[in-house]
């Protein structure tokens, strides 16, 4: 786990083959598929992000494991749950947030758009199968625009050797407004 301050006490925090203790049961899981033509590894992977705003933070933690496979494309399946999940303790989120595990399924549309929108920032994809199943989402700080900047940060990622990145590097994946 490796967490960086952003401006105006907003964080950036994530994991690399390793995952936190979020993953929850999918009610629905949507498929999406991304053309791909490189090869990367194994490995778990979650990010998790506050956006300090002024009186009102953003806040999402969104996560999963990806299998290569020998397929011209990533698979992506992305898990979405009821909105009842269990209260996530270890959040980076403000005090007065109440952080529940899951992925309330209207969000599931923002998270294929950051997707999308960061396979057009890739030079090639991984090829195989992207399995989102942790999630956690804030009752005020959540909604489909933050999950759709933090699942192109997410995908970024799995794309990178963050082991090789400084904080800097990994601050410019965000978007201008929350860098």
């Amino acid at each position: 786990m490796r967490t960086i301050k952003i401006k105006n006490n907003s964080k950036l925090r994530f994991w690399i083959n390793d995952l936190p203790q979020v993953q929850f049961l999918p009610t629905q899981v949507r498929e999406h598929e991304i053309n791909a033509g490189c090869i990367i590894g194994p490995r778990r992977i979650a990010c998790e992000i506050l956006i300090a705003a002024g009186p009102r933070n953003m806040y999402g933690l969104l996560g999963g494991e990806f299998k290569p496979k020998n397929i011209p494309r990533m698979d992506i399946f992305i898990g979405s749950s009821k909105n009842d999940g269990q209260p996530y303790t270890d959040s980076i989120a403000s005090p007065t947030e109440v952080s529940l595990i899951g992925i309330p399924k209207e969000y599931v549309t923002g998270i294929v758009e950051g997707f999308e929108m960061a396979r057009q920032k890739l030079v090639d994809v991984g090829q195989g199968h992207f399995i989102v199943n942790h999630g956690v989402y804030g009752e005020i700080g959540s909604s489909i625009v933050l999950f759709k900047h933090l699942s192109c940060v997410l995908f970024r990622l799995l794309h990178s050797d963050t082991s090789a990145m400084s904080d800097g590097q990994i601050t410019a994946l965000l978007p201008e407004q929350f860098s």
